[in-house]
């Protein structure tokens, strides 16, 4: 159980980064949004964890950050 619920909040973290780094995306504050995609990275640098930042990008409409995440 500690175990789902550690992957559970893990998760959250992520999600809840990944809205975060959108917002200065979408307003193309580039070095903003690296230097938290840099820290979302250093807590959890999974596959999933780099594509949930690329989709984020690609709906801010920044294709730098979307190449940069992957």
């Amino acid at each position: 159980m500690r175990k789902q619920l550690d992957e559970n909040m893990r998760q959250f973290a992520v999600r809840s980064g990944a809205n975060y780094f959108e917002a200065p995306a979408g307003l193309k504050r580039n070095q903003d949004s690296k230097d938290l995609a840099g820290q979302i990275l250093k807590f959890d640098s999974a596959p999933a964890t780099r594509t949930l930042l690329a989709q984020a990008a690609q709906r801010a409409e920044n294709t730098e950050l979307s190449q940069f995440v992957k």
